[in-house]
């Protein structure tokens, strides 16, 4: 059976830290493929404050030329309207009968991860795979880190994936990762106040986010 892992996403833009986690679990859980699935409009974020898909494809591509495990999927972006994680990974196995997916998620993703649509849907089309960050790497004053790390102090990680067994019979799999601390935020804000962005990501899209003004 082909083992395919799936790391979706906004992706605005691609960064360092998606690139270490896909490479890792392509390694880690030999992987036959590892596809980096870009979202046209995800259902949690408004579409007005997402920057331009053909701007974040180019920027995928672009990182991509230089990280041949990793390979460009248009599955989402054929489809129309707010694309749903259990579609994805349901429509991808009725077309790939043969495959074990293994679907990538950050370790704040998979606490909140049972209110997404439809989760146990989720659970049973793929392992899941996440890897765990040292506390002290967040940003304290980001929001939503902030606000994770609340959440963090009083569940564990390990009690989290205990509930997530238990309810839904979630298959989960902690890769050997380091703490990488970069957010797509974070290459935001530094772009948009004119700082280097090269040690975020890929030199080729930090060259395009520059040249084309992406992000201000």
């Amino acid at each position: 059976m082909k083992k395919i892992g799936i790391l979706g996403g906004t992706f605005d833009p691609i960064h360092n830290a998606h690139i270490i986690f896909s490479e890792a679990a392509y390694d880690q859980l030999n992987l036959d493929e590892m596809l980096i699935m870009p979202s046209p409009n995800p259902p949690h974020k408004d579409k007005n404050k997402i920057t331009d898909l053909n701007d974040r494809v180019t920027m995928i591509k672009l990182a991509l030329e230089e990280h041949p495990k990793l390979i460009f999927s248009d599955f989402e972006l054929k489809r129309e309207g707010k694309v749903y994680t259990y579609e994805t990974l349901k429509l991808f196995k009725e077309q790939h009968p043969d495959c074990e997916l293994y679907f990538l998620v950050g370790e704040d993703s998979l606490y909140n991860i049972d209110n997404w649509y439809k989760p146990e849907e989720i659970f049973a089309n793929c392992k899941i795979v996440t890897s765990v960050r040292d506390l002290k790497e967040y940003d304290s004053n980001n929001k939503n880190a902030a606000e994770y790390v609340k959440e963090r102090e009083s569940k564990s990680f390990e009690e989290e994936i205990a509930n997530h067994k238990k309810r839904f019979n979630a298959d989960i799999i902690v890769l050997k990762l380091g703490n990488i601390d970069i957010s797509a935020t974070k290459v935001r804000e530094r772009a948009k106040a004119g700082e280097d962005i090269c040690d975020l990501l890929p030199q080729k899209v930090a060259d395009y986010i520059e040249k084309n003004k992406v992000y201000g």
